[in-house]
């Protein structure tokens, strides 16, 4: 986790923000091992926005994160997404940024139900300028590997065409 990522636009300061980004459920590991790691880290780093890959939505995985923050933080996960399917979530740091809205965009021929999360953020230490944080999860396996560059290229359309500051993170599966 980079201690100072900065978005810049034209002449105006950048905007800083503690971000981290961690998969859950990476590669079949223990799914409680990688969130009590998470938890940890995200104690000891105090980041201001989490990028959380392969989060289940049923209300166990959710809760979790919410029980463990209490009202630290606001977990945005996407809408239209079934409760046992796999999917990317956001932390929000309380009193950081707050969540303007958010835009859930499945990848058309995606075969794993992927797809990309932005959130559009008011950073409270930047006068309240809005930036776009986006999380994905791109397709795996060597297979999937043309499909991974079409998702990779949705992505970073969609954040190019909202002209503001963008943050984009998660597993991109680049092996």
């Amino acid at each position: 986790m980079g201690r100072e990522p900065r978005a810049e636009t034209g002449g105006e300061r950048g905007v800083e923000l503690r971000v981290m980004s961690w998969n859950l459920d990476g590669l079949g590991y223990a799914w409680e091992a990688r969130s009590r790691a998470a938890f940890k880290c995200i104690e000891q780093e105090r980041p201001d926005v989490v990028l959380l890959q392969e989060l289940r939505r049923s209300a166990c995985k959710v809760a979790a994160f919410v029980e463990a923050f209490g009202a630290a933080f606001v977990v945005v996960v996407p809408t239209g997404v079934a409760q046992e399917e796999i999917c990317c979530a956001v932390m929000l740091r309380q009193g950081v940024v707050r969540l303007v809205r958010k835009v859930w965009t499945p990848f058309a021929s995606s075969n794993m139900g992927r797809g990309v999360l932005e959130v559009y953020v008011h950073v409270a230490r930047a006068a309240g300028r809005v930036v776009l944080v986006a999380t994905t999860h791109l397709e795996s396996g060597v297979a999937a590997a043309r499909e991974r560059v079409e998702q990779l290229r949705t992505v970073l359309g969609r954040a190019g065409g909202s002209r503001l500051p963008a943050l984009i993170g998660g597993d991109l599966n680049l092996r």
